[in-house]
């Protein structure tokens, strides 16, 4: 009877993914800390914490879109309650130069503006249902983290992301659904 060969070396870690592709590049000693402190921080090696990192990256450059999507519900709902008028305060100033041309280069630069002025006003507490969804959403952020969102990117990555953060967005999607008691 012949025995099996066991094989060598360790168990690959991604099964039925090869990792293929090796890539060097120069870092400037500073970035490199950054990279080693956040690999330790994470339990990564510091190439899972590149891969990881520029995998993100990939992420947060789609992001505009998403929150576009993930709001255009709550902004056609403020709408139909009458919210508009908020709305009206984000696109009825006249655009400038630079703003024309930072949109035809940066196509979702003026949703970005528009998020934050809703994020800014919901911080704020200006009245309105879109305002006050959003501050729902800032409410249950600060709920788990204890602390206010900084940005309308934090608040929407930890909203789309985190289990916490997509069943607070759940929640406050179905409260406005449902139909209104009278």
């Amino acid at each position: 009877m012949t025995r099996k060969k066991s094989k060598m070396g360790r168990p690959p870690r991604h099964e039925g993914e090869r990792l293929s592709k090796s890539r060097t590049f120069r870092v400037r000693p500073h970035l490199d800390e950054l990279l080693m402190t956040a690999a330790a921080k994470a339990g990564r090696s510091v190439s899972e914490e590149i891969e990881y990192r520029l995998d993100r990256s990939f992420y947060e450059d789609a992001l505009p879109a998403q929150i576009a999507e993930t709001i255009a519900l709550l902004v056609d709902r403020a709408v139909k309650a009458g919210g508009d008028a908020a709305l009206r305060l984000v696109f009825s100033r006249p655009e400038t130069e630079a703003e024309r041309q930072e949109r035809l280069t940066d196509p979702g630069a003026r949703i970005r503006k528009s998020l934050e002025f809703q994020f800014e006003g919901a911080k704020q507490g200006r009245k309105g249902p879109a305002f006050e969804q959003l501050r729902k959403l800032l409410d249950a952020f600060g709920d788990v983290h204890g602390r206010p969102a900084n940005t309308h990117a934090e608040l929407s990555m930890w909203a789309l992301e985190s289990p916490q953060g997509k069943a607070a967005l759940d929640k406050i999607m179905e409260e406005n659904l449902r139909p209104e008691k009278k």
